[in-house]
């Protein structure tokens, strides 16, 4: 990377070019006024090779300027709004180029010499880092930039130069691509890479206010850097939606997420409602289900304890044998398996069916 000193002069190099690139058009603009019949095809042709030519040299003055400035704090959002303001020129010098070639060869058709001579002439050679998933936009915005640079608009020469910046896990996510062949391969590739990479608006917002912070050794401008790109076409609909969106129950934000970027403010407020009207239904019912399941199973286990629990009238108290009842502790027999206070060393006795004249005799075990 060029050092910092070199930087003023590059963006001097930089600003001259694109400069002398709008005076020509201006200039242009004021030779082909409706009442100037004196602009021919022969002035037209003059023209547009001239215009080509500080369009060239002003593509390469903004790559040599993107090269030497950094990549982080304030320079990104500066270098965003100078490849805006270049693009928009660039765009305005294309179509005029066109006009101009309308003019020139609708009689007087380019000559072979200078077709051979445009063909043979070298190109800039397109280098860039690989794809940068973070800044999908603005890596693109680069990329096309060179593109512009070497004058490559075939789009499956664009194609094949996009191939050679991605990895292997940003390949995976063009394959479909690769599989059925289109005639715009490069703008279906971009799509599905900014679909895959770049954030959604809503990401965007909530990163601006939740994630974007004041580093160490950083000053506001840093701040404002990050945010600018990040609030690039934000509107005032979106901030409302986001609102919304952030104090909705987490239960219904996945959906509401999905149409974030396809809906109007209001269309967006609906949907919230329909949603935590039903979350709301829905969690009503599965309350009243509880406190139902609750009360069946708290009467239903009163009710068991009042069947199966033994009362204090009708517990059973222990057996105590006859001689125990009439002796106490002095008795000297007992029933055994019959009486509570049966013991060693006390005499067993037990109790037979006898005849009816033996009634009553007591027989020893």
């Amino acid at each position: 990377m060029p050092s910092d000193s070199a930087a003023p002069s590059v963006k001097a190099r930089y600003d001259s070019a694109l400069k002398r690139l709008s005076s020509y058009m201006e200039t242009i603009g004021r030779k082909r006024a409706p009442e100037d019949a004196t602009y021919t095809e022969v002035n037209a042709e003059f023209d547009s090779q001239r215009l080509e030519t500080l369009l060239e040299s002003t593509t390469t003055a903004l790559c040599n300027l993107m090269d030497a400035s950094p990549s982080t704090g304030e320079a990104v959002g500066r270098l965003q709004t100078v490849q805006d303001e270049c693009n928009n020129v660039l765009s305005q010098a294309d179509c005029l180029i066109a006009e101009l070639h309308s003019l020139a060869y609708t009689k007087v058709p380019p000559s072979k010499e200078k077709s051979d001579e445009g063909s043979n002439k070298k190109t800039p050679k397109i280098e860039l880092s690989t794809f940068d998933e973070e800044n999908p936009d603005i890596w693109f915005s680069q990329l096309e930039i060179q593109f512009l640079a070497a004058k490559v608009v075939d789009q499956h020469h664009r194609f094949a130069h996009l191939i050679r910046f991605l990895e292997k896990r940003h390949s995976v996510r063009i394959n479909p691509i690769l599989q059925e062949p289109s005639d715009k391969p490069y703008d279906k590739a971009k799509a599905l890479l900014l679909d895959q990479y770049a954030l959604s608006r809503e990401q965007r917002i909530h990163r601006v206010f939740y994630q974007e912070s004041l580093g160490a050794d950083e000053n506001a401008a840093d701040i404002l850097a990050r945010v600018r790109p990040l609030l690039k076409d934000i509107s005032t609909a979106d901030l409302e939606k986001f609102i919304m969106y952030k104090n909705m129950p987490q239960s219904i934000k996945a959906h509401l997420a999905e149409h974030f970027d396809g809906v109007d403010a209001e269309d967006f407020q609906k949907r919230c409602d329909k949603l935590l009207i039903s979350a709301r239904h829905s969690a009503s019912s599965s309350q009243a289900n509880v406190v139902a399941a609750t009360f069946s199973k708290k009467r239903a286990g009163s009710d068991f304890s009042k069947k199966s629990a033994p009362t204090a009238s009708s517990a059973k108290k222990p057996s105590v044998c006859m001689f125990h009842r009439m002796y106490g502790d002095d008795a000297h027999s007992c029933t055994k398996r019959k009486c509570s206070q049966w013991r060693e060393g006390l005499r067993f006795v037990k109790f037979v069916s006898v005849p009816e004249n033996e009634k009553g005799t007591l027989t020893q075990e």
